[in-house]
């Protein structure tokens, strides 16, 4: 970085919840809450393992790969 770009206010840091605060906790809890709500539970014969993951509010399966 060069000494102009360093004087530069706009590229000035700033914490990151100031600009994208994160959900509160009872916030996040809800969402986890809805997403369990919303989930189909079944057997599989092969499976052995399942893993959910929720990422920005989208409930998705990963199986886990041989």
């Amino acid at each position: 970085m060069s000494p102009r770009e360093r004087n530069h206010p706009a590229l000035e840091t700033c914490p990151a919840g100031v600009l994208a605060p994160g959900p509160t906790e009872s916030a996040s809890a809800i969402e986890h809450q809805a997403a369990l709500d919303a989930t189909v539970f079944r057997r599989e014969q092969e499976a052995n393992e399942l893993v959910l993951e929720l990422e920005a509010g989208e409930l998705r399966l990963r199986r886990r790969a041989d």
